[in-house]
């Protein structure tokens, strides 16, 4: 039997420390000291560094065995097993408030000395590994960055790591048992930060600011998650990640965004305008072309992304014409073949133009086929169905209305009405009936007009 584990006796009646020591000894134990008082049992502890102590409570010198037990315990970390001959109630109920980790009655045999001091290591062990664990998990916690706080049923808290506490200006360590604005009550963050964690937020989003100087503002994602306590209460964790930087960086992003679109949206004026320019008689053409096309776009309800593509290529769907000559544009009478041919290359024209900018939205692509039909009749490539991007479609349908209710050197106003009942006939023929039942609706119930002018 036994390991050899290092055993101090502390018993002030010599006879029985030297039985005590005999029967370690046949056990197979060291014994590092054999002392009379409680202050021996100290500064030999110190010394010999034993495993553990066998300590008789009733020590009639400067401490008690209970007592000394404490210190021992306290200073070295090294556990007790009381002696005593005492089983009385009261001797009990003290000698438990120094946590001892067993007791042995005088006079008692080899087994039941044995059994006790194994029993004692074993339990000293497992609460040593589990307050090492406790100690590191309480680490992790402290060093963590995000806001780590337990509260319970009542908003008293149970755990605050060190970052919530930095992030209120607060001694984390004066938090617990107490609810925030009691530990507090001067301090007003306490009391936002105490009401947000009463919010029914669950996995949510909420902003959190801190006041300085300079107006700061920190962001933070929380999460919250019910919990029950190793007593069985229940309890709420949250946890509050700062994501100011992320957030702030969005808000660098968009704001890079908006003014790239804003670029664009210049860049694409400025395309129109000279368009336009070649061509006295649309002047005005892409710009209502685009007008109605962002109307179908949202009856069709299209997200507000794509409707800003569709806008933008619409202002300069005809910016290929800008190479073609300027008397066939403007040409009073009826077209030859070979003129026609000829305007018929402006998508490609424009393809070709706009190909190499790099917007957001396929562009070129639309601008290329913004002369498409649904039947695969018309130029430049004769696609079919859903082969047409539907923001071609779109400024398709947008197109012809325009154009057939604008005068042009060659033909008079049709009118709103001839074109409605033109798109009307032919939708899912050659335009897409979708977006032609938008564009009635857009007229018939929404009441559109198309924009006048601009002098």
């Amino acid at each position: 039997m036994g390991n050899m584990n290092k055993i101090l006796i502390v018993e002030d009646e010599l006879i029985i420390a030297e039985s005590i020591k005999k029967s370690l000894l046949n056990l197979n134990y060291e014994v590092t000291d054999v002392v009379t008082s409680g202050q021996e049992a100290i500064d030999s502890c110190r010394r010999m560094k034993p495993d553990i102590v066998l300590m008789d409570i009733k020590l009639e010198k400067d401490m008690t065995g209970i007592e000394a037990a404490d210190e021992i315990l306290k200073n070295f970390e090294i556990p007790s097993v009381f002696l005593t001959s005492y089983g009385d109630q009261d001797t009990l109920e003290k000698a438990a408030l120094s946590q001892p980790y067993g007791y042995i009655l005088k006079p008692f045999e080899d087994k039941e000395l044995y059994a006790a001091i194994k029993m004692a290591l074993y339990k000293f062990k497992m609460e040593k590994k589990l307050r090492n664990n406790q100690k590191f998990l309480k680490q992790i916690i402290d060093n963590d960055p995000n806001l780590i706080y337990v509260f319970d049923k009542n908003n008293q808290a149970l755990i605050v790591n060190k970052a919530l506490g930095n992030f209120l200006n607060v001694d984390h360590n004066k938090l617990l048992g107490k609810k925030l604005t009691a530990a507090c009550p001067e301090k007003k963050i306490l009391q936002e930060y105490e009401n947000l964690l009463q919010n029914n937020i669950s996995n949510g989003f909420i902003q959190l600011e801190i006041p300085s100087a300079e107006e700061n503002k920190k962001f933070f994602k929380m999460n919250k998650v019910e919990l029950i306590t190793p007593d069985n209460t229940p309890c709420t964790l949250s946890v509050a990640v700062d994501i100011t930087e992320l957030k702030n960086t969005q808000n660098e992003l968009k704001n890079s965004y908006l003014k790239l679109q804003n670029l664009f949206k210049e860049t694409v004026k400025g395309l129109a305008s000279a368009a336009e320019k070649r061509d006295p008689y649309t002047a005005g053409h892409q710009r209502r072309v685009a007008a109605l096309a962002v109307k179908i776009s949202e009856q069709m309800q299209l997200d507000q992304n794509t409707i800003n593509g569709i806008y933008l290529t619409a202002l300069i769907h005809d910016i290929g014409k800008i190479l073609i000559p300027a008397e066939i544009l403007s040409k009073p009478g009826k077209l030859s073949h070979a003129e026609s041919e000829y305007i018929k290359r402006h998508p490609k024209e424009g393809h070709d133009i706009l190909k190499n900018i790099d917007f957001p939205w396929p562009v070129a692509d639309i601008v290329l086929q913004h002369h498409e039909k649904m039947d695969g009749s018309s130029y430049p490539l004769g696609l079919k169905g859903d082969e047409i991007l539907l923001e071609a479609r779109i400024i398709c349908v947008a197109d012809v209305i325009e154009a057939m209710s604008s005068h042009r050197p060659y033909r008079p106003a049709r009118g709103i009405e001839t074109a409605l009942t033109e798109i009307d006939k032919y939708k899912g023929i050659l335009y897409d009936e979708e977006v032609v039942n938008a564009c009635i609706y857009v007229f018939k119930e929404l009441k559109f007009e198309f924009p006048p002018p601009e002098m």
